[in-house]
């Protein structure tokens, strides 16, 4: 590590190591490959970790480490937390590395995303006082393989679009939603990707918000309608996925679900795959230029609309 690489006296050591400002040039072509060991820098700390996999399966430059520490390592870490707290704050100011837990998470620079990747570092220290509950903890930048990283705790929850069976209600999944959102606003806070990978939920029955790239600072005036519309997005994309999972068989048939094979064509011919469905039932009569309607004279649109409300 170059001395430039060293932080500062006046940088908080969540600053992490100095970077090189031009970063577009580092990046990997290459897929990495899983597992592997790497090397990371806190403070004054070097930390050798081995990186199993992918966080979430999918995004390589997203993934859990495991920190290496032979038996006096851990010794010595386990002997630092018995320290007063003044004298152990000093220490870790200096080598947080040895405070790190057992397992942390890497979130790596991508190609062409410095400004996200700056405005979620930039998140993580304006949220710090939900740092643990809403969102990870958040040790500091730092570099690894030659490329901006943050380093992260492991939240302890899965994703809500990865969850167990049988899933969490909608009703509840809401509930889980507001919390995070009425959480943010406190902050002046607000999140619009409607991903339910950014959403994990915990085993305490509340929920955790990753990926803070796509946090922003709302006006205050706005504050009540980008949250509202952002509750109703998510509530949407839980609702699109509950019925995914009654058309594969997973769960039982929603409210919604007025005829399992009906709703598989017609999404088969959302996708271009198959003619446009008919009800399985005969109609009890047409509408229009041959619009089947259902027993209570719906049409298949109208079915759909209401279904995603």
């Amino acid at each position: 590590m170059d001395e430039d690489d060293e932080p500062t006296s006046s940088r908080s050591v969540q600053d992490g190591p100095d970077e090189v400002d031009d970063v577009s040039v580092v990046y990997e072509e290459e897929e990495p490959t899983f597992p592997r060991i790497v090397q990371f820098r806190l403070g004054r700390s070097t930390v050798s970790a081995a990186a199993e996999a992918p966080y979430d399966g999918e995004h390589p430059h997203v993934f859990r480490v495991t920190v290496l520490r032979g038996v006096w390592e851990r010794r010595f870490a386990a002997f630092l937390s018995k320290l007063p707290g003044r004298v152990r704050a000093w220490i870790r100011g200096m080598w947080p590395g040895w405070f790190l837990p057992a397992t942390v998470v890497l979130k790596k620079w991508k190609r062409d995303w410095d400004d996200e990747f700056d405005e979620e570092r930039d998140a993580y220290d304006t949220l710090k006082p939900l740092q643990g509950d809403l969102i990870p903890v958040f040790y500091g930048k730092t570099r690894c393989e030659g490329t901006r990283a943050l380093v992260l705790s492991d939240a302890d929850g899965v994703a809500a679009c990865r969850q167990g069976m049988p899933p969490l209600p909608p009703e509840e999944f809401r509930r889980r939603v507001e919390t995070v959102y009425r959480k943010l606003g406190a902050l002046g806070f607000s999140f619009h990707d409607a991903n339910l990978g950014h959403i994990l939920l915990t085993r305490d029955g509340g929920a955790m918000l990753v990926d803070l790239e796509s946090a922003f600072r709302a006006e205050p005036e706005d504050l009540e309608l980008e949250a509202s519309g952002a509750i109703d997005q998510f509530a949407r994309q839980y609702r699109l996925y509950l019925n995914g999972l009654e058309l594969d068989g997973l769960i039982g048939r929603g409210r919604h679900d007025r005829d399992r094979e009906f709703w598989r064509l017609h999404y088969a011919r959302l996708r271009g795959t198959a003619a446009r469905p008919r009800m399985p039932t005969a109609p009890r009569r047409e509408h229009g230029e041959g619009v089947l309607l259902d027993e209570q004279g719906d049409s298949a649109d109208e079915i759909v609309d209401d279904w995603v409300r």
